[in-house]
C-alpha cells in the first residue's frame, strides 16, 4: 500500500528532544535508526514532511534565526543521507 505522504514529527521521533525545545545547534542529534527507519518507510511514501511545533520560539527561548539554522541542518543531514 503506498500512500501520498508521510508526516512525521521532528523531536523526539526523528531527532532527540532533551529540554522540550533546542536552543543550540550542537544539541541536535538524530537517533541513530533515523535513516534507516526512512529508508524502511520509503517503500510507503516517496514523500515525508517533517513538522515542529516549535514552543522555544513562542516563548523566546530560541530565535527564528536559530529554528532556520535548524532547519538547514535538517536539510543538509537528508541531503547527505540522499533523502531530499
Amino acid at each position: 500500500m503506498k500512500f501520498d505522504a508521510i508526516f512525521l514529527d521532528r523531536d523526539g521521533t526523528i531527532s532527540h528532544d532533551p529540554y522540550g525545545y533546542i536552543n543550540d545547534v550542537k544539541d541536535y542529534d538524530f537517533f541513530d535508526f533515523t535513516f534507516e527507519a526512512l529508508e524502511l518507510l520509503h517503500q510507503y511514501s516517496d514523500k515525508f514532511f517533517i513538522v515542529t511545533n516549535q514552543s522555544g520560539l513562542s516563548t523566546s527561548k530560541i530565535t527564528s534565526i536559530i529554528w532556520k539554522v535548524f532547519m538547514l541542518t535538517l536539510m543538509m543531514s537528508s541531503e547527505k543521507e540522499n533523502y531530499l
